[in-house]
């Protein structure tokens, strides 16, 4: 099996295709396109975490490299502090939302943000053609930086739409489940600093992930118990890298991921009357489009990954965006999926509007929205597309990445993973039987193409 390598950086199983060396080796490719100053290295709790960014550290420093450590701190973080502390670039080690077993490297550039596209095949070249890494004529050292997360969280606390004292009197309880990853402290102890009485599951730095880790609706059953338990207002929870984020209802109801981005771009169009597009991707729920018209604002959408909603972001100078998976961008702090940022939106909406979660989502017009996956194809992906589209004559389609197919009503969206070995299946629409049949439509013809060819 082979690394996974796309523009969401690389990810691997660790003793199989994955270790501390191999790591080190991309690390030293990443320097070498960086500018002189310091790298910044961030982490989640993954066991092999730690061994790989001490081998990094080391080898960095034998380059004559500075490097500022973070330790173990979100994703969102690390891009924060990658422009914040004038670093020439950072990256974090985390495997995101894939199994225990895993783990990889997110690359960030020096103005916060995933490197370019370019500049990911410039770093993959390095490695292919085994390009010795640039040495500095330095006498490089490491510094600890952990303290420095508390910029961070000043930064969003100074948000000028954001109304804490109306946050605070609220006196929200919260039940958290951060999957023992990365925002295992932060994310209570920034809910506490909002006056929050919060209850936390699986909030440890274990590295062990009680549950599945992609904080998708269907792996949020012991959250939404106890949520109805403890008669919390809501539940939040998070991916092990901590930049996408998942929430429950008052009623024990998971929402599904789609909608944290939903009412994070409700909140802060009410709130700011900013008329910026609104950036996602191609996957990201039509229940998006009714908020922009909503607000009389563009919707734009881009290939799947981040680095594309933000490449998107950049080009259209907007403010706001975000994926469907639970990630919110806030360009006011950082060009990057953030469920800290998101978790202050979702209270701030809630406080000023003074009603329960529950009500809040009876007015958002309802979709229904199914992911699938299945094995990457032993036949030539791209010959398929063809043979899907001629299918559904009466779509409209787009090959921007995959192929989506969409209707007045509905979307079939299809493509190859960036972090996964597997084909991802989308589907959406006002009906669940009409979602339900586009799913199961798209598997029997990739199973039945897959026979034939």
């Amino acid at each position: 099996m082979e690394l996974i390598r796309s523009i969401s950086g690389i990810r691997g199983i660790i003793g199989v295709n994955f270790n501390d060396t191999i790591a080190s080796e991309y690390a030293k490719s990443f320097s070498s396109l960086q500018p002189q100053g310091p790298l910044l290295l961030g982490r989640d709790t993954r066991k092999k975490g730690l061994e790989i960014i001490t081998k990094i550290k080391k080898d960095l420093i034998s380059l004559g490299r500075d490097v500022y450590d973070c330790d173990i701190a979100p994703t969102p973080i690390i891009q924060f502090l990658a422009k914040k502390l004038e670093t020439s670039g950072a990256i974090m080690i985390t495997a995101s939302h894939n199994p225990e077993e895993w783990n990889g490297m997110k690359f960030i550039d020096c103005d916060g943000c995933f490197i370019s596209q370019e500049k990911n095949e410039d770093l993959l070249y390095n490695i292919d053609n085994r390009i010795e890494p640039i040495k500095f004529n330095n006498n490089a050292k490491s510094r600890n930086t952990t303290n420095s997360i508390s910029l961070f969280i000043d930064a969003l606390l100074k948000l000028n739409f954001i109304n804490l004292e109306q946050i605070k009197r609220k006196k929200f309880k919260v039940v958290v489940d951060t999957v023992n990853g990365a925002n295992y402290h932060l994310l209570p102890y920034f809910l506490k600093k909002l006056g929050c009485d919060v209850v936390e599951i699986f909030c440890n730095n274990s590295g062990s992930f009680d549950r599945n880790p992609e904080p998708l609706a269907e792996n949020l059953n012991l959250l939404c118990k106890k949520v109805t338990k403890e008669k919390a207002d809501l539940g939040l929870a998070c991916d092990p890298d901590g930049d996408r984020l998942s929430i429950v209802d008052n009623l024990g109801s998971a929402i599904g991921e789609e909608n944290t981005l939903v009412l994070c771009a409700d909140s802060y169009y009410n709130e700011t009357n900013c008329k910026t597009p609104l950036i996602t991707n191609l996957s990201s729920s039509m229940c998006l489009d009714y908020i922009a018209s909503k607000h009389n604002v563009p919707i734009l959408r881009s290939a799947i990954g981040e680095a594309n909603v933000i490449e998107l972001m950049k080009k259209e100078n907007a403010h706001f965006g975000g994926e469907g998976n639970g990630g919110v961008i806030l360009k006011d702090i950082h060009l990057g999926r953030d469920s800290l940022v998101a978790t202050i939106m979702i209270l701030n909406m809630l406080a000023k509007n003074n009603i329960s979660l529950d009500k809040v989502m009876s007015k958002i017009p309802k979709y229904y929205m199914i992911k699938e996956k299945t094995g990457a194809s032993n036949f030539d992906i791209s010959k398929f597309y063809n043979h899907l589209s001629k299918t559904h004559p009466g779509s409209k389609k787009d090959s921007t990445d995959g192929l989506k197919l969409s209707w007045n009503d509905k979307w079939l969206h299809i493509r190859t993973s960036n972090t996964e070995p597997v084909i991802r299946i989308i589907a959406e629409s006002s009906k669940l039987k009409t979602t339900q049949l586009l799913i199961s439509d798209t598997i029997n013809r990739i199973k039945n193409y897959s026979i034939e060819n």
